[in-house]
């Protein structure tokens, strides 16, 4: 090294240190959820696994919700894919199948899971969507209008389930929403 020049790192050496920190970085989010759901699991664990008593179940008046029909389902179908026409062949899917497409359109390329998002009352009419789907992600957005559902098709979206598979998958939802929800024991005092 003559005159005390020091040449600056290489492109490698920089990138390296940038898939170091993104790897890091990536690791701490991975252990931060895993300790968030351990938290979450050890609040609401199974009262009948400890030895805390608990107290009696509290009676109350289930909420009716009306079931969701297709038809009153007004969905909105948005190709996040780089797949030309994706959207309209799925949401001409989803019309003979009964839903009302009042829309099909592009969004930003997305990955993961195929997004059904809805507005403030539509989450049965999400759910029922999400039955038509392999795989996929319900989410609330007060963005939409009231009553609105929206499907981003994904990188991950192949195809909408066949009707045995829809119909196997209302069963599960059906069991899954009749078992009782694990409520935290109560620590050791009297019940109200």
């Amino acid at each position: 090294m003559l005159g005390g020049h020091r040449s600056a790192p290489s492109w490698d050496a920089r990138r390296s240190g940038r898939v170091r920190r993104v790897a890091a970085l990536s690791i701490g989010v991975v252990v931060l959820a895993g300790l968030g759901l351990g938290g979450w699991s050890w609040l609401f664990h199974d009262a009948g696994s400890g030895s805390v008593p608990t107290c009696p179940p509290v009676a109350s008046s289930p909420t009716a919700v009306a079931p969701a029909t297709p038809r009153a389902v007004r969905l909105r179908v948005l190709n996040g894919t780089g797949r030309s026409g994706l959207a309209r062949r799925t949401g001409d899917a989803l019309h003979a199948r009964g839903f009302t497409v009042v829309s099909v359109g592009n969004s930003v390329g997305a990955a993961g899971p195929p997004v059904v998002r809805y507005g403030a009352g539509a989450g049965p009419g999400a759910m029922l969507l999400a039955q038509q789907l392999p795989r996929s992600v319900v989410v609330a957005d007060a963005r939409l209008a009231r009553g609105s559902v929206e499907l981003v098709l994904t990188s991950q979206f192949s195809r909408l389930r066949t009707p045995a598979e829809v119909t196997a998958a209302r069963s599960a939802a059906g069991r899954a929403t009749a078992r009782p929800v694990p409520t935290r024991p109560a620590p050791r005092a009297s019940c109200p």
